[in-house]
């Protein structure tokens, strides 16, 4: 049950490529091949060519075990123990899921490519730097969460996920563009929320599903989004919630 609520609060950390480790095993290596582009090279006739290389890259993760705990300091707001059970339930779920989302939003510093500048607002030609960087980087391109013809389980698609005042920033910057697509479906999607959307999902932009999360790192007065493709990150995952139902804390 603890499980299902964090899955509901999940904003971003279920939309990157998860990898479980094995029970007994501290760590694991993921092996991919590199998908590094091959120029095609002059040939002389008669003579032998040789063979291109096709290297792997490989990257080690090691998962840390977590605790969770509740502290139940006021009763008055429920009618019995019976009925801080959901409560409870759901505020180890949000732990969880905040955990999972910050590990994966706390990447956004090594990020080799940035787009913005400190002090001034989030702009569609920051998004659209972003796009130029990834595509003149080779990524995968396609729809959001389709496996790549490219080979193994290499997802593509682009995939936004922002503070929540780069996306009021984003919507401002659309209201006042004047631009063609703010008649365009996507960009009402955006700038209007119904109240029926998942968690943390704003709409499309360029054709890029938007997310918004609050645990998008600060980093001085700058808030780093990021703009990936799913393949792009990976999250190593041992074993699910394990209950202790009774343990000494301390000593009375």
């Amino acid at each position: 049950e603890v499980q299902a609520a964090a899955r509901a609060a999940i904003v971003i950390s279920n939309k990157v490529t998860v990898k479980t480790v094995q029970k007994g095993h501290k760590s694991a290596k993921f092996v991919k091949e590199s998908g590094t582009l091959l120029a095609a090279a002059a040939i002389t006739e008669g003579s032998t060519d040789d063979a291109q290389a096709w290297t792997n890259s490989s990257v080690e993760l090691t998962p840390a075990i977590v605790a969770l705990n509740t502290l139940v300091t006021d009763l008055a707001d429920f009618s019995s123990f019976a009925a801080m059970d959901p409560a409870m339930r759901a505020a180890l779920g949000r732990a969880i899921a905040d955990k999972r989302d910050t590990d994966v939003l706390a990447l956004a510093s090594g990020f080799s490519g940035s787009a913005g500048t400190t002090g001034v607002a989030l702009s569609m030609a920051n998004i659209d730097t972003g796009i130029y960087t990834l595509d003149n980087a080779n990524a995968p391109s396609g729809n959001f969460g389709e496996t790549s013809d490219e080979g193994g389980d290499l997802l593509q698609g682009k995939i936004i996920v922002l503070a929540p005042i780069q996306v009021s920033q984003l919507r401002t910057a659309l209201r006042n563009s004047g631009q063609s697509y703010l008649f365009q479906e996507e960009a009402t999607d955006l700038l209007y929320n119904d109240n029926t959307k998942m968690r943390g999902y704003k709409g499309t932009l360029a054709g890029m599903p938007l997310f918004e999360s609050t645990r998008v790192v600060t980093s001085g007065g700058d808030r780093l989004g990021m703009m990936f493709v799913p393949s792009a990150i990976g999250l190593a995952h041992a074993w699910d919630v394990m209950i202790e139902t009774q343990r000494v804390l301390e000593k009375w």
